[in-house]
């Protein structure tokens, strides 16, 4: 039987260190009474290494509960005046720290908990009442109509929430005209821009299901998302023509090919398109808004749903923990694929009614 010596330490305390030797064997037919001893101790002192720890690092709370306890059952103390020792006691063992941590930090926490248990409610709120994104980004729009809500930095563009409104408004009802409903998938391979937004805030609008590409995405990687999500078009911009053109044979011939730019269908068609609201729809909550994709690390991308209750969530838990307020400004330099760019940052502003620049 081969036999390999090992050391256990464990400590009692941080002067008392006691040190044992076991035989580590692989239990056989040939595993004795002494071999087991061994491993059995070996067990034990495991057990009473970290027993050990524990009451080192929990020694002031071990001990102030044993004094209660004492005081109150055997000296028969009454409870209050037990309890007052016991806390005398704790905090001249050292825990005056621990209680000081507690009292400064104990605003910040009981707002916390405050803050988390409205949010619970609210959500509970909009699923009751059938409001979406689109349903909230409404009202936001109601509040603030010309305040501006996109800044793109490239081309010096300036969104309000009406134009937001009205050309999501206009995207909402020409998908609608083609047929698209509810639950169908629209895939967008568009760089970060309002115009990106507000395309896929239209679609959501009507039930569609955005499906959100990276836009540095090409050929096998580009096709697989499209196929991914198993979408039903893809609207790409005019700058992103040959990307599309490179992976049109991967791409399945049932998906509809939208191109958006100056001069293009797409864009001549929203001219003639309504920007009046569309049809308001009972949304449920915790029904799909958006497919983000996964960044492909280990293989190829994935389509991750994105839920209404789960978008409202993330934005308000940033508005609210971040101290922001209406008249904060977001500059957002993420890309709007992106979960934080596309969802902490843009939802900023279609929520919360905040400016955020591209």
């Amino acid at each position: 039987m081969d036999e390999s010596c090992q050391t256990i330490h464990f400590c009692i305390s941080s002067r008392f260190k006691v040190q044992l030797q076991f035989i580590n064997v692989n239990p056989g037919p040939e595993f004795n009474h002494t071999d087991r001893q061994f491993m059995n101790l070996y067990k034990w002192s495991r057990l009473l290494n970290h027993s050990c720890r524990w009451l080192q690092r929990n020694m002031k709370g071990v001990i102030s509960l044993s004094t209660l306890v004492a005081l109150w059952l055997g000296l028969g103390f009454q409870l209050l005046v037990a309890l007052a020792i016991t806390c005398v006691l704790y905090l001249c063992m050292g825990g005056w720290r621990f209680m000081l941590v507690v009292v400064k930090t104990l605003p910040r926490d009981a707002n916390a908990l405050m803050t988390v248990v409205r949010l619970k409610r609210t959500l509970r709120a909009h699923a009751r009442n059938k409001k979406g994104v689109p349903s909230l980004f409404y009202e936001t729009c109601n509040a603030y109509p010309n305040k501006t809500c996109f800044i793109d930095v490239v081309g010096d563009k300036y969104w309000s929430f009406t134009d937001v409104d009205e050309y999501s408004n206009r995207i909402a009802n020409y998908f609608l005209s083609q047929g698209y409903q509810p639950g169908d998938t629209v895939a967008i391979f568009a760089e970060s821009s309002g115009q990106y937004v507000s395309t896929w805030l239209g679609l959501s609008k009507i039930g569609v299901v955005p499906a959100l590409i990276n836009f540095n995405l090409r050929l096998e990687s580009l096709a697989h998302c499209v196929a991914a999500a198993n979408v039903k078009a893809i609207i790409y911009t005019s700058e992103l023509r040959s990307a599309v053109e490179e992976a049109d044979s991967l791409i399945s011939q049932n998906v509809i090919r939208i191109e958006q730019g100056p001069n293009t269908s797409l864009d001549n068609a929203l001219l003639s398109s309504s920007a009046a609201r569309p049809p308001l729809l009972d949304y449920d909550f915790n029904a799909p808004l958006i497919f983000i994709y996964t960044s492909g690390t280990t293989g190829l991308p994935k389509a991750a749903k994105v839920v209404h209750s789960r978008y409202f969530y993330m934005v308000n838990t940033v508005h609210k923990f971040g101290g922001m307020s209406t008249d904060s400004v977001i500059y957002d330099t993420l890309p709007l694929y992106h979960s934080a760019g596309g969802i902490l940052g843009v939802g900023q502003a279609l929520l919360q009614g905040k400016c955020a620049i591209r």
